[in-house]
């Protein structure tokens, strides 16, 4: 395959430096030299470039299976060279300080704050409306998008002013929040004519929102003003930084009902790759039946119940949650 940039490409000296290549490819180089319009027959040299480096490879796929009030399995795709993998697991909690990060586009697109990414850079001012005093994020094709992050919490909240011009019907504006390697729709708005308003959305908890124009036949999307905002998240005592040298892990002990955050990276020779991109997981809902058992005293003081509150007499022999009630005291466990 031709590479445009150089494809008949005339120089002078006797060297040259080819960049912006990719990684672990074999290239061939055709060279000639001239003299006015005689050419002589080309030389052709094969050669690779280096492989991508570790601490440049990323750990992909991340899947989360067997999910359960207290537990849940994850699993990735291998990486090339990893010796092992290290786990981060991050509780998400909703009881602490709300970090807000928000845009108006004074700056244009240069001035979007970190981590944020739009696919166009057309910007747009109207009378009577956002963008007079600053301008507005301006979306004319379809599948045109905004990506938001929120710096050290998650996204729960979006908010935005958006106009619409002319849109063709059926056009609507997407709102995807991210899941691992993936967009998952979360909300979409049917677009209208008018003076434009003010909408504020609620979104499962997540590491980044994108507004996306699904355009049909014509119109014009003004978008203004950008606000995310959610809670900060927690580690999970215990478990960050763990390794392993197996490509899944079960996660046990958990809160029912709760949403976490896992990212995995690969460990070559004490060098660490980069980690994958952030899964949401929400364990499933608990059992009431467990919450209002009576404690009965089996093997001691100790009594044992299956996840949706019936007592048995003793740990079950295959691979499951339950729950033990000893001393006042409840623990959630796996086998």
């Amino acid at each position: 395959i031709d590479i445009p940039a150089y494809n008949n490409l005339k120089i002078t000296a006797t060297n040259f430096e080819f960049d912006n290549l990719d990684y672990d490819t074999e290239y061939a180089i055709c060279v000639s030299s001239s003299i006015g319009t005689f050419k002589k027959k080309p030389t052709i040299t094969k050669t690779a470039t280096n492989s991508l480096p570790f601490d440049k490879t990323q750990v992909k796929n991340v899947k989360i299976s067997d999910l359960s009030p207290v537990s849940f399995t994850a699993s990735w795709d291998a990486l090339a060279d990893a010796q092992g993998y290290k786990l981060y697991l991050m509780r998400n909690f909703y009881d602490g300080e709300t970090i807000t990060t928000s845009y108006d586009f004074t700056n244009e697109i240069s001035g979007m704050p970190e981590g944020w990414l739009s696919s166009t850079n057309l910007l747009g001012t109207n009378d009577g409306f956002y963008g007079v005093a600053s301008p507005s994020l301006r979306f004319t094709q379809k599948s045109q998008y905004l990506v938001m992050t929120n710096s050290g919490a998650n996204i729960t909240n979006v908010k935005f002013w958006m106009r619409a011009q002319q849109p063709g019907k059926g056009s609507k504006l997407e709102v995807y929040i991210e899941n691992g390697e993936e967009w998952k729709l979360a909300d979409e708005i049917t677009l209208t004519s008018g003076n434009g308003e003010v909408y504020n959305i609620e979104v499962d908890p997540t590491t980044a929102v994108k507004l996306q124009y699904n355009r049909r036949s014509s119109g014009i999307l003004y978008i203004d003003d950008v606000e995310v905002s959610g809670k900060q998240q927690r580690d999970f005592p215990g478990v960050n930084g763990k390794e392993t040298e197996y490509n899944d892990m079960t996660f046990g002990a958990l809160d029912s009902n709760a949403y976490y955050t896992l990212t995995v990276s690969g460990i070559c020779n004490g060098v660490e790759s980069l980690k994958s991109d952030p899964v949401q997981v929400k364990t499933l809902k608990g059992t009431d039946g467990i919450k209002g058992a009576t404690m009965i005293e089996v093997n001691g003081n100790k009594a044992i119940f299956t996840i949706d509150g019936k007592q048995i007499d003793k740990m079950p022999a295959d691979k499951s949650v339950f729950v033990i009630k000893q001393d006042g005291k409840s623990v959630k466990a796996t086998k």
